[in-house]
């Protein structure tokens, strides 16, 4: 084989390789583009990741300053209501210490009051007795109050008016006048005892 046979064969072989490798060039620089396009894509997703990570943490930072002011106006109305709370414990202690006073006093106006009672039914009984005795010196003496007089006949012996009159019975008549009035007074008007004989 002459010199310019083995040449063009070896150029034949150098352009064959050539030809490889431009088209494996060829392939990677499709392969460098595809590269560089997902690049692109993956770099225009990280920002979209990245300004939806911003956007998250920002709402994440408002929900948090969000929950701690709920938080803080939640605490502020429970403190609110303890203290309205204790405010009303408070006075709840107060009207139960002022019922309690009321319930002795009560006790205390029912137990007078039945001694009342007792001394204004024995007050009565005497002023029924008194009335008895009263009526019963009336018939001994006056027949009422129209003016005719019985057993009253006042006559002058010796040149001295003298009557008939028992005086120990006026006297007591008296006296019992006396009592009543002073019963009624005690009594006042709710409890006063009518004069009529």
């Amino acid at each position: 084989m002459s010199e310019g046979d083995e040449a063009s064969t070896e150029v034949a072989e150098l352009k064959k390789s050539l030809g490889e490798k431009v088209v494996k060039l060829e392939g990677l620089e499709k392969e460098i583009d595809g590269l560089k396009s997902e690049k692109a894509d993956s770099e225009k997703k990280v920002r979209e990741l990245k300004r939806k990570v911003g956007t998250l943490e920002v709402r994440e930072l408002e929900e948090k300053s969000k929950r701690v002011r709920v938080k803080e106006e939640m605490s502020e109305k429970i403190d609110d209501k303890e203290r309205e709370i204790n405010g009303f414990k408070k006075k709840v202690d107060v009207l139960e210490s002022e019922l309690d006073k009321w319930k002795v006093e009560k006790k205390s106006v029912e137990g007078s009051l039945k001694e009342m009672e007792a001394k204004i039914s024995e007050l009565e009984k005497e002023v029924d007795e008194a009335k008895m005795v009263i009526s019963g010196l009336k018939e001994k003496t006056l027949d009422g109050f129209n003016g005719n007089v019985r057993d009253f006949k006042p006559f002058i012996d010796d040149g001295w008016k003298k009557s008939n009159l028992q005086w120990p019975v006026v006297a007591c008549c008296d006296w019992c006048l006396l009592c009543l009035a002073e019963v009624n007074a005690y009594l006042g008007h709710e409890y006063a005892i009518n004069f009529q004989f």
